[in-house]
């Protein structure tokens, strides 16, 4: 039995990742971390650090990452926003799922054609993978990604209010 078969995963791009992500990314993370700041403090104070900030920017740095292009960024947010809402109903979480692999199998496919050197093509360079496999690993990327970033976005500035000084 062939090991990379039986069990799929990122072995082959996983180095350049730690790269790009510290490099060259960099200024365009912080430009979307700086426009949810912006947008969260213009209103007037109280702010919801977890609903204006903890929960999208997660998502549009993994759009970054993925290579998912920035036209449909607002598309992929409003599917991850449901899929990850405790509070959405469980067909709504169905149909953003959905929408979110055949989202994700397409771009796979897109990038076998015009492949960048973002996640989703790199994993399209694997002969071993097909469009299916790399829309369910970027969608496990997206999940683990986003739950453990946005809480520990909420929980680090908790700890912060709460003892300033650690």
């Amino acid at each position: 039995m062939d090991a990379r078969r039986s069990t799929p995963g990122c072995g082959g791009c996983s180095p350049r990742l730690h790269h790009q992500a510290d490099r060259r990314d960099a200024p365009e993370i912080q430009g979307i971390v700086d426009d949810f700041l912006d947008r969260m403090t213009a209103h007037p104070a109280p702010a919801d650090l977890v609903a204006e900030f903890a929960l999208p920017v997660p998502s549009l740095v993994i759009c970054l990452l993925l290579g998912v292009p920035y036209a449909d960024h607002g598309y992929f947010q409003q599917r991850s926003s449901t899929l990850l809402s405790n509070l959405s109903p469980v067909e709504d979480v169905r149909r953003a799922r959905d929408e979110l692999v055949d989202y994700l199998r397409d771009l796979a496919d897109r990038k076998r054609l015009e492949p960048d050197d973002r996640i989703v093509s790199r994993l399209v360079e694997r002969e071993d993978l097909d469009s299916g496999e790399i829309a369910r690993m970027s969608m496990l990327l997206l999940i683990a990604g986003h739950e453990t970033t946005a809480n520990m976005t909420a929980l680090s500035t908790l700890a912060l209010l709460r003892d300033p000084s650690s």
